[in-house]
């Protein structure tokens, strides 16, 4: 289930990037979570069974990541890159933190964000590397070549805490989330408790209505609820679920995001429930090991949300069409699934047969 689920969120992304209005109670962020709640299950599970008591498994693991995510990474950066160059005012349009680093904007947003202007150079190294490759609407690189990366930078915290011997046992692993978990309920349930009250006055909701759902989206602490509500569902007991159940919480799952949402809070409460019904949804659904067009979606869930902001600016460069419209979401999504196929067919799938010699042959 977890592929199907993977490619489900992708779409949702790239839903919210190019005709918004078709999803009135949410945006990208939701999925975005939801991905965090897989990425805690996935990796809980690969550590556990693959890499913790494996000869030299922290070299393993993160050469194992490494080709994982930053082939496609890459890839899409430069695709960004040439986008941006040939058709620079469709990025800015496209997504306002695409922009070319030497450019007259690009130069003003650096000094915007206290960096000398003339080290432009430097916000090309997470560019390159991914290291530092944070949200640039709150503390990451000002302009950004593959908006989509700030999120698997963010990643790379979590899988510090794996191979680093925070997890080494399933007794150690499983009181750690489950600390994890607690500390970051208390930290949500205090901002909430705080934004309700801030929200009362009518000098701070402007201030709140902006950046509150910030303080939930783009920070370590944030996400290490998601994750570690993923990587706790890994030590439920497996069992047989009656199938009434399953099918409910994927229509729940999805109908999130179809509300409409009129104030900030309700924004943050989506935003949990949302994580906590892709966490239900990965326990009803024990994972498998698909074959056929389960696997090709959940590969392709990968470079389409890297890729989609790229595609869309040269689909915007070459019809003219802005986002947001029926027109350009017609052109843009048929685009954006066709480059994420060749990403897996041409780039992804034949660096898995190197992936599978990086495994330990303790593997069970």
């Amino acid at each position: 289930m977890q592929y199907l689920l993977r490619f489900m969120l992708s779409f949702l992304v790239v839903i919210s990037h190019f005709w918004s209005s078709l999803l009135p109670g949410g945006d990208g962020s939701l999925a975005v979570m939801g991905f965090y709640v897989i990425s805690g299950y996935v990796i809980t599970l690969v550590w556990s069974k693959t890499y913790g008591n494996a000869p030299n498994g922290f070299k393993r693991f993160w050469l194992n990541r490494f080709v994982r995510l930053y082939p496609t990474f890459l890839a899409s950066s430069v695709i960004g890159f040439l986008a941006i160059y040939f058709y620079p005012e469709a990025a800015r349009a496209i997504n306002r933190w695409m922009e070319l680093p030497w450019s007259p904007e690009g130069l003003k947003r650096i000094a915007e964000a206290g960096i000398d202007p003339s080290y432009w150079w430097a916000i090309l190294i997470p560019q390159i590397t991914l290291v530092g490759y944070q949200a640039p609407a709150f503390w990451g690189v000002p302009i950004t070549f593959s908006p989509n990366a700030w999120s698997v930078n963010m990643e790379l915290y979590f899988y510090l805490a794996f191979s680093f011997g925070l997890t080494a046992t399933f007794f150690r692993a499983r009181r750690f989330f489950q600390a994890a978990f607690l500390v970051t309920s208390t930290y949500f349930l205090a901002l909430c408790i705080a934004g309700h009250q801030l929200l009362s006055t009518d000098m701070m909701a402007p201030y709140i209505a902006i950046n509150y759902h910030q303080i939930f989206y783009k920070t370590p602490v944030g996400i290490a609820f998601f994750f570690s509500l993923g990587a706790l569902v890994y030590y439920f007991p497996k069992k047989a679920y009656p199938n009434v159940f399953k099918v409910s919480a994927f229509i729940l799952l999805f109908a999130i995001p179809l509300v409409p949402v009129p104030t900030p809070i309700p924004v943050i409460s989506r935003l949990l429930a949302f994580g906590i019904l892709c966490a239900i949804t990965l326990l009803l659904w024990p994972d498998t090991k698909p074959k056929g067009i389960l696997k090709l979606l959940g590969d392709l869930s990968y470079p389409l949300f890297l890729l989609h902001w790229p595609v869309g600016v040269f689909v915007s460069g070459l019809t003219g069409l802005e986002k947001n419209s029926a027109a350009f979401f017609i052109f843009a999504m048929p685009a954006s699934l066709s480059a994420s196929v060749l990403a897996v067919y041409f780039l992804e799938r034949p660096l898995e047969a190197h992936r599978e010699k990086i495994r330990p042959k303790t593997e069970t």
